[in-house]
């Protein structure tokens, strides 16, 4: 991920330099619709790398990029401000286990051995800033480096596999979440609010095509993106608000330390996760615009 970011912020500087530009023609709004793939993944409490957790991408694990995809529809005026509506469906996923190879140094990260995956469908409203349009208004820039920002919403839905099967961890309420002996634990909602921001770059010729690689991290309100957050509870409590299977299943996925040692004994209060930082995800985009033409034409 360093490395992207390294190479895009290298583009976003070294474009002016080299960039071509074609005189603008076409009508000062614009519309554009299109699509294409990208590789989505996440930070939250889960997995990481060696210590306790570092901060933002110092903490990302490469192996847990998922696919992505992405469609939009896009409002333009005269290639320097944008306004982009768009879906994407991915899935994001982390482990603990993916620590075995530094153990001794993540201060029991590894033995909590939890792990979770969760789909994700979003849509989100972005404003685009093309600087270089701003600043040259005679011409386009077929290189134009770009800043977005907006907001959005987006579902989730966390599970984990116990036994080779999976289950969702949402209606199990592995910590708590709306127990009355847990009073400031609610249950959270699969559907939340998101803020993306990105930087991305536009290659465009004086044609109908453009293409643009883009990067953009989403900040969101829940630290339960990963279904952990906060302090183990006691499991007798799973007993008094959910059918008998129902609880066995969800006293297993919320403590499995027993499975690196069966000795262990986790007592209630017990640190689970960091509930001091709000999980995110981002996405690696590839897009193919396509600009419509105009009524008349």
């Amino acid at each position: 991920m360093k490395h992207i970011l390294a190479a895009l912020a290298a583009q976003i500087f070294l474009c002016p330099l080299e960039a071509q530009y074609f005189v603008y023609y076409e009508p000062r709004v614009t519309v554009e619709i299109g699509a294409g793939p990208g590789a989505m993944n996440s930070l939250t409490d889960l997995g990481g790398r060696g210590g306790t957790g570092k901060k933002f991408i110092g903490d990302l694990e490469l192996k847990n990029f998922m696919a992505a995809f992405e469609s939009h529809l896009l409002l333009d005026w005269k290639q320097a401000l944008a306004a982009r509506l768009q879906f994407t469906i991915g899935s994001v996923q982390a482990a603990d286990s993916n620590l075995r190879a530094v153990q001794s140094s993540t201060f029991g990260r590894y033995e909590r051995n939890l792990s979770f995956r969760s789909p994700v469908l979003e849509l989100h409203l972005v404003f685009e800033l093309h600087p270089f349009s701003i600043f040259n208004k005679e011409q386009t820039p077929t290189c134009s480096p770009y800043f977005a920002a907006g907001v959005g919403c987006f579902w989730f839905d966390p599970q984990a596999r116990l036994a080779g099967q999976w289950y969702r961890l949402h209606p199990l309420r592995t910590e708590g979440q709306g127990f009355s002996e847990y009073p400031h634990r609610s249950h959270y909602s699969l559907r939340q609010w998101n803020f993306p921001v990105g930087l991305g770059l536009r290659l465009r010729r004086s044609g109908r095509f453009s293409f643009h690689i883009e990067v953009k991290h989403r900040f969101l309100l829940t630290d339960y993106l990963d279904d952990v957050s906060t302090e183990y509870i006691s499991p007798a409590a799973f007993a008094n608000y959910l059918p008998p299977r129902q609880a066995w299943i969800a006293a297993r996925l919320s403590d499995r330390r027993a499975e690196r040692n069966p000795l262990h004994l986790t007592q209630p209060g017990d640190q689970r996760g960091n509930s001091a930082q709000n999980d995110s995800f981002f996405t690696i985009e590839l897009k193919l615009g396509i600009s419509l033409p105009p009524a008349g034409r």
